[in-house]
Parts: structure tokens; C-alpha cells; sequence
């Protein structure tokens, strides 16, 4: 080897590599020489004495070309596939694209430009300690964004907070800064943080590390990845994670010493809380000493905590409470929480943490770049008999957009689910390799693009956005497990395959690009009625007002699995006081009959066996190769287990290793898969539900219209799948199963029903549609389904939630409905706690959207701009009768 030798002077053993594939200005990396070879430092941007020059190795001395050998070049050549940083992009030229590509392909497109914005700013406030105040000039940091000082001032006076601003608004610092100078100054005092998900607790943790001095980099003691130290003037403030991945060593040093704990519900639920009583050992002495000086709990992502997730999180937070106090914990408590723009931000804080008094921040002070939203609506296909699916318009885009220059646009795009995102990799890669001149093999594996959901391994998840943020991954394929702020680096397009669920959702997925340059975002709307209502109306879609977030803590079977834990937790019986304590509002019946169905549940076999906090199902899934210690999918609910995973179900990883399911132990809770050679296609269930009322919680009757909520029971059979194939070659086959799973649980539910008379009514006013091939009897029954459908297509307009958390379904005759005709909805697995009772509550809103859905699409007999759903059994719906029935059960509420 030449040691890195410079040819001009006696340099060595270290050189400047320089480099131009990402960005045109030039990037640079540290050599340098060691036994073992070359080690290539991260690249950076290049420096002011070095612009200009060509791509090469060269000198850090005298900036003459070093010469490589062979076997050097081959370490440390630079092998990222060629991409567009964020200051280099351009939107105008990318809409141009966008509107030469909707004239091509007959697409219909409405472009709506978000000006960019200038930042407003505060000073830093006088009560910030000047080692903290050092640290945020270190940052760069000379003044504050108003948001943060209004946050830090709020957090200062004793008030708790709810900070609503767009994505990349620095909500972090807003609560980082005013938590980090009260421990300061008192160091016996304690902050929690709370994130809905690990990886998000492990970014920021990185992200708290930038107040540390160069002084703090010395940390030989400490486990980086799970803990930090900052030296703070003559301070040192100890953090730490803690979740399932801490490891023994870090996990015991964190509980004794960390001033700040970084976790998640969960960790709360299934650990901390229940060591408290466990005082023959060290741990829970630290556990009590910490929550005894609890001050501050963050709750980040707020929006987030919505249907039983959130409903169930509320009840951990009441228990974390309640033992703070029991502990002998005197200190006002304040919580701090951010969110996404919602209704009423303040209820659902309250509602979360059964505390009052918070102080409302939405003034974003933040600036951000020019942005171009896109929506674009798929033109029809070449039969002219439906509208291409999303995802072929995003694939035709990314053909066309996504590269410049034989160098890719760094995007991301959001899939409504997980299958998606990993069917929708392998087309995407084949097709930007193309105009990149790539054989297949430079795109193998977590190369060009990848897929990232919320169920991959932790080392997965952080390895694909280090492989975004260094340029090795130039696409990211996602779910919403990307939605919330995790720090993913600048991002310059995102496509969004179809709409998210709510304008929340679309704000936050938006916001993930033009943070330091222009940014372009695309909409493409499938052909379901509330998209299609849009595209119809973009200015209403653009200003809409924000959805409402529901939870409901207090339903009984919640607190019926809480309430044996807070025993455990407080070592003694739970009281009605108790109760009243953390649910104010509830009726002393109501406490009576949940303490009483709480003791009557086994205590050993809940404390052994805790919950999820995602469902109302009791046990969780792994999804484990056969043959292998290695669990490639942790902690799935049953529900979504038995739906996803049945026996010759296909699942895949991001680095397109292929596996099918082999076997399923429903008593253990295993799923065991087997590895495939190649993937050829991929499957869907099929599945049938059955339905019965358990009981009714409340009950109106208007002008004869029977609105009821309760509780429902569903049995779910999955008696089959789908195999899809990937191409054209084969078309898709239905398989049966030999074993079908079935599968029972009583979510939340609610219905409408018709009496005799107005049911009669809609069959005389439909009478001139009838014919010898649709009598009255299947008209009155494409009625309801038709009505049932342009409902469920308007709910998330006005509720937070997703397509998947509720199940829309009518009948003109169901046993357990008394044979009436019922329109109604049910929670998916429980994810409708809150949901169900909202829609209840704000049916008649649903049923005023539903007719203007109808009423504003311009067929005749109904399409999928009205009344048909994908995928939901469109069969015999007939939107004229639709129309009537609203307008009936509309003028029966009014």
C-alpha cells in the first residue's frame, strides 16, 4: 500500500476525499490509514478552500492530488447511488413535470402553493441558566422561536401545556430547554418522557445530546446507545431509555442515577409501575425514589393516543399518578404535551391525564420553504370501466419525477399499509433503476429504496433512516410509522398513496419535506367516495378544519384490566375514593360495578399475563423462523395476528428475505414461518364476521329513528387467501384453508334503526326504479348498504381515525337487530374506544356529510365517488334510495 502518501509533499497517512454524487457543491470525507486499512470518516459538506474541485483523493496539507493503489481505491471508493440534496431542488420544475404527466395520462391535478414563511422569534428568557444558555449558542441557537419561548415561560410559571405546531417546528427544544434549566437548578427533581413508539424515544435522546459540551463526548462508562451525560456548568444531568432493549447494565445505572427517563406506555404499563411494590429488591427503591420526585412528564405526539391506545394509555397515566401521590410524591406534577393540529387539543389533554389548567401554544413561529401540494386524482383505465389504483399513478410517477439528471429526488412515500410498502419497494426500485443506468444487483437489498414499518426490529428501523440520512437510501417506503418526528433528514417529495384518514395525518406527512429547501407533496386520491368528494372540492379539502380525537377510559372493561394492576402497584385494595380521585365525573354506581367485575378477575394470571395497550385482546403474537432464535415480528395483537398471519400467508423484510407461514400456536401466542427461496406473489385473507348486541349503554329515540351505543360481539372467521402475483403473468388465485381460524371479540358499537313506517316510505319513493331484474325488496337493501357506505366514507372527516380502526355494516333484517333495517358501526379489535361514541354523538354532522357526498357527485345509480368502497362488496347499492334514507333519518334528528 502508499499509505494515502500525497504526491507533493510528505503527507501521510491521511487524505481528503471529495465527491459530487449528492450534491453539486461537493461533499468531503476524512481518510485515514490504520493497520487494519482505510477508515472512511462520514461524509460532509465540502469547505469553502476546497470547492471547485474535481472528484478525487487529495491532500489535507497542501491539497495536491494522492495517488491510490489498486487495493486502496477499492476501500474507499465511493459506491452511493447518485442523489438530490434538499438546497438543490426545485419544485417549479418537478409541478411542470407533475402537469405535462396529468395531460399524458388523462389524470386530473390541482396544484396549491404554500408560500414560504419567515420565522418569528423571542429572545431566550432571563430565567435560563447560562450553562444552558452556552449550550444552545453552541447550537447556533441566538433566539428562540415564539412558540418555544412562550412554551418555556409557560413550563417556568407551574402551568401545564399544550403545544400545537407543524412538523419540524422545533417542538422538541420547546420542552427540552424549560425541563433541562429546572433540573438544573434542582437536581433532586425528576422528568419522564413519554413517546408513543421506541424508535421515537431513541432520536430523541440524540437529540438531547446536542446541549452536552465536547466534554460530555467522554462517556467510556456509559452505554451511548441507551444513555448520555450532560456537563452543564458544574452539573451533570444523567439520561437515559428505557424500554424493552435496555440492557441490564445501562437499565440498573439509568434507574439510579438518570435525572430524565426517555420510555414508552408500554414500558410504563408492563414494567416500571409494576416493580414499585417489589422492595426486597434494588430496583424498586429506585423506581419509588424517582416517582417520589417526579416534576415534569412529556407526552409527545399527543394526537397519536386516540381510540383503545389511547384510551388504555389514559388509564396507565392515571395509575403512574396515582402512585406518584401514594408514594408521597408533593411536587405539582406538570405535563407537557405537543400534538399534530386537532379539535379541541385541550379536551383531549385532559381527558388523557385527568388534569386540568393547561395553557393552549399554536402560534408556530417556526419559518419553512416554499411547498407545492399536489392533488391528483388517477385517470380512468384503459377499459374506461374504473380508475387506475393509486399506487400504478405513484409508480408512473416515480418513472418520470423521482430521478434528475440520472440522480434520484431523496422522497418518501406513504402506503396505506404494511403489504404495501413492501410490495410496492420491489416495483419502485426496478423502475428507477432504469433511468440510473443501475443493474439489479447495485439495488439489492437496503439499497436505492427500502420499506420502514412500526413491526420491524429496532436495529432494522434505526439502520434504514442512517442508511436515509447518509444517502445510501435515496426512497423511503413507509406506513405512518413515519408520520411523527423522527428525525429522517431533508426530504424534498412526498407521495402520499392515497389520503391518510384525516387532515392531521396529511399535515404531519406533508411537513415531512421542504425543512431546508423547496418541497413538493402529492396526494393521489383513490376512487373512494370522501377522496373523490374532495378532488371534486380541493379549496374545501385545503382550509377543512381539523378532526376531533376521541378516547374512553372509562369504559369498564378498560379499567376492570387496570384496576388489578393499580392494586398491585399501591399494595393495597382500590378504593371507590380512589376511583372518584381519577375519574371525577363518574357515577358511584358505575365505580361499584367495576370494582366489583375487577375482583372477580384472576389477579395472578393478569399480573403474569398484562394486556396490550394497542387492543382489547389479552394475548400478543411473535413471528418466529422455525428452526432459528430469531423473532422477526414482536408483539402483534391477536386480532391482527389471526388477520395477517394465517397458515400460507406471505410476510417479508426490508432486505426482501421471504418467508410463508408454516404453523400458528394460538396458545402460546407463536407464529412460525418458513424461509422462501423467491417471492412470486403475495396474499390477502378473507374473511366473514357474524354479529350480536351484548348490551345497550345508551339509547335515543328521534321522531322514531332508534339510535343506540353499546356493546357488540363479532365472530370473525378467516376461512381464506388471495394469492397475488407480482407482474401480469398469473392471474390472482382464492386458496381455502384447511384449518380456519375464528376468532371472537365485544367492541364498541354503534346503529340506527328504521321503523316500519319510514322503511315502507322508502320502498313506495323507489317503486319507479323497480323492473323484473331489481324488485323493491333488493333496491330498499342497495339503499342501506349504499347509505352505510357514503357514511363510513365521511367519518374520518370529522373523527380522528383510521380506515382500519372501525367496520361500517347494514342490513334490512338481522336477527339481533329485531329484524329491522340497521345501519351501523363496530370497532376493529376495540380500536373504535372513543371512535364509536364519537360518531354516535355526531351522527347527525355524519349523516349531512353522507348526503353531500351523494348529492355532489354527478351519476346516477352510484360509482366510487359515492358510494362504493374499495373492497367492501359493492354489489347492488343504488344511490337513489341512498339519498332518500338520509334525507328520512335527517329530517327525523331535525
Amino acid at each position: 500500500m502508499a499509505f494515502l502518501k500525497c504526491s507533493e509533499c510528505e503527507n501521510m497517512l491521511k487524505a481528503i476525499q471529495i465527491s459530487n454524487k449528492i450534491s453539486q457543491v461537493g461533499e468531503q470525507r476524512l481518510l485515514e490509514y490504520s493497520p487494519t486499512g482505510i477508515k472512511c470518516l462520514d461524509w460532509t459538506p465540502v469547505i469553502e478552500n476546497l470547492r471547485g474541485y474535481e472528484e478525487g483523493i487529495y491532500c489535507p496539507s497542501c491539497f495536491a492530488i494522492v495517488p491510490l493503489e489498486k487495493e486502496e481505491f477499492i476501500l474507499c471508493e465511493d459506491n452511493r447511488i447518485p442523489g438530490v440534496v434538499s438546497h438543490e431542488f426545485s419544485s417549479e420544475d418537478v409541478l411542470d413535470k407533475l402537469k405535462e404527466l396529468a395531460e399524458e395520462e388523462a389524470a386530473e391535478i390541482y396544484v396549491h402553493t404554500l408560500p414560504a414563511k419567515e420565522a418569528t422569534f423571542a429572545d431566550i428568557p432571563e430565567s435560563t441558566p447560562e450553562p444552558i444558555k452556552d449550550a444552545l449558542h453552541r447550537m447556533g441557537i441566538t433566539q428562540l422561536y415564539t412558540h418555544q419561548a412562550q412554551t418555556a415561560d409557560a413550563v417556568h410559571s407551574g402551568s401545564n401545556v399544550v403545544l400545537v405546531t407543524s412538523t419540524s417546528s422545533g417542538k422538541t427544544l420547546s420542552y427540552n430547554l424549560p425541563i433541562l434549566s429546572r433540573l438544573y437548578n434542582h437536581p433532586e427533581e425528576r422528568a419522564l418522557y413519554i413517546f408513543p413508539t421506541k424508535a421515537l424515544a431513541n432520536d430523541q435522546l440524540d437529540q438531547i445530546r446536542r446541549f452536552g459540551t465536547d466534554e460530555t463526548k467522554d462517556q467510556s462508562s456509559l452505554d451511548e446507545w441507551f444513555e448520555t451525560q450532560l456537563h452543564l456548568g458544574d452539573r451533570l444531568i444523567h439520561i437515559g431509555r428505557l424500554d424493552g432493549d435496555t440492557e441490564n447494565g445501562p437499565r440498573q445505572r439509568i434507574m439510579e442515577k438518570a435525572q430524565v427517563w426517555m420510555t414508552n406506555p408500554d414500558m410504563i404499563h408492563y414494567s416500571i409501575l409494576g416493580q414499585v411494590q417489589k422492595v426486597k429488591y434494588a430496583t424498586a427503591h429506585h423506581i419509588r425514589n424517582y416517582l417520589r420526585n417526579l416534576k415534569f412528564i412529556v407526552l409527545d405526539e399527543m394526537h397519536m393516543y386516540r381510540g383503545t391506545f389511547g384510551s388504555h394509555v389514559a388509564l396507565v397515566l392515571r395509575r403512574l399518578l396515582k402512585v406518584c401521590r401514594e408514594l408521597g410524591n408533593t411536587h405539582n406534577i406538570q405535563i407537557i404535551t405537543s400534538s399534530a393540529t386537532i379539535e379541541n387539543p385541550i379536551r383531549l389533554a385532559e381527558d388523557l391525564t385527568g388534569l386540568s389548567g393547561f395553557t393552549l401554544i399554536n402560534t408556530d413561529g417556526s419559518a419553512h420553504q416554499k411547498k407545492g401540494i399536489v392533488l391528483w386524482n388517477p385517470g380512468m383505465s384503459a377499459d374506461e370501466q374504473v380508475r387506475r389504483a393509486p399506487s400504478t399513478d405513484a409508480i408512473t410517477m416515480a418513472k418520470q419525477i423521482m430521478t434528475v439528471d440520472q440522480k434520484v429526488i431523496k422522497s418518501i412515500i406513504f402506503q396505506p399499509s404494511r403489504s404495501q410498502t413492501m410490495v410496492f419497494t420491489r416495483y419502485i426500485k426496478d423502475v428507477l433503476r432504469q433511468p440510473l443506468r443501475l443493474p439489479k444487483e447495485k439495488v439489492d437489498g437496503e439499497k436505492l429504496a427500502a420499506f420502514y414499518t412500526g413491526i420491524l426490529p429496532n436495529d432494522t428501523r434505526k439502520r434504514i433512516i442512517e442508511r436515509l440520512k447518509s444517502h445510501d437510501i435515496h426512497v423511503i417506503i413507509t406506513t405512518n410509522a413515519l408520520e411523527v418526528g423522527i428525525d429522517i433528514g431533508d426530504l424534498s417529495l412526498a407521495v402520499l398513496v392515497g389520503y391518510p384518514g384525516s387532515k392531521a395525518a396529511f399535515s404531519q406527512q406533508i411537513g415531512r419535506v421542504g425543512r431546508k429547501g423547496e418541497g413538493v407533496a402529492i396526494l393521489i386520491w383513490q376512487d373512494e367516495p370522501l377522496q373523490q368528494y374532495y378532488m371534486r372540492n380541493p379549496l374545501e379539502f385545503i382550509y377543512k378544519a381539523p378532526e376531533v380525537v376521541r378516547i374512553n377510559p372509562t369504559n369498564y372493561k378498560l379499567l376492570a384490566m387496570h384496576i388489578p394492576l393499580l392494586r398491585e402497584e399501591l399494595g393495597r385494595e382500590v378504593t371507590k375514593e380512589d376511583l372518584q380521585d381519577m375519574f371525577p365525573g363518574l357515577l358511584e354506581d358505575y365505580i361499584e360495578t367495576v370494582l366489583q367485575v375487577a375482583a372477580t378477575a384472576n389477579d395472578e394470571a393478569t399480573v403474569d399475563d398484562k394486556f396490550s395497550l394497542r387492543s382489547m385482546s389479552g394475548k400478543n403474537y411473535s413471528v418466529t423462523i422455525r428452526g432459528q432464535n430469531q423473532t422477526i415480528v414482536d408483539s402483534l395483537d391477536e386480532w391482527s395476528a389471526l388477520r395477517d398471519f394465517y397458515e400460507g400467508a406471505i410476510y417479508w423484510t426490508p432486505g426482501e428475505k421471504g418467508y410463508r407461514v408454516d404453523s400458528i400456536n394460538r396458545r402460546k401466542g407463536e407464529i412460525i414461518v418458513l424461509p422462501i427461496q423467491e417471492l412470486t406473489y403475495y396474499t390477502q385473507s378473507t374473511y366473514r364476521d357474524a354479529i350480536d348486541i351484548m348490551q345497550t349503554y345508551q339509547k335515543q329515540n328521534i321522531e322514531g329513528i332508534d339510535m343506540a351505543y353499546g356493546e357488540l360481539e363479532i365472530k370473525r372467521s378467516v376461512f381464506g387467501y388471495k394469492k397475488v402475483y407480482f407482474g401480469q403473468k398469473h392471474e390472482s388465485e382464492q386458496v381455502q384453508l384447511d384449518h380456519p381460524s375464528v376468532t371472537r371479540f365485544t367492541p364498541e358499537g354503534m346503529w340506527v334503526t328504521l321503523t316500519d313506517s319510514q322503511w315502507g316510505h322508502l320502498k313506495n319513493n323507489i317503486q319507479e326504479w323497480v323492473d323484473e331484474g331489481r324488485p323493491v325488496d333488493l333496491l330498499g337493501e342497495g339503499s342501506l348498504h349504499a347509505a352505510g357506505h357514503a357514511m363510513t366514507s365521511v367519518i374520518p372527516d370529522l373523527i380522528i381515525c383510521d380506515a382500519n380502526d372501525f367496520t361500517g355494516f347494514s342490513a334490512s333484517a338481522m336477527t339481533a337487530f329485531a329484524n329491522r333495517p340497521v345501519i351501523g358501526f363496530y370497532g376493529e379489535n376495540g380500536s373504535g374506544l372513543g371512535t364509536i361514541e364519537a360518531i354516535y354523538e355526531k351522527l347527525p354532522h355524519v349523516l349531512r356529510k353522507a348526503l353531500e357526498l351523494i348529492e355532489s357527485c354527478p351519476c346516477s345509480e352510484g360509482c366510487p365517488s359515492c358510494v362504493q368502497l374499495p373492497g367492501k362488496g359493492n354489489i347492488e347499492l343504488f344511490k337513489p334510495g341512498a339519498k332518500m334514507l338520509l334525507k328520512i333519518l335527517i329530517e327525523g334528528i331535525d
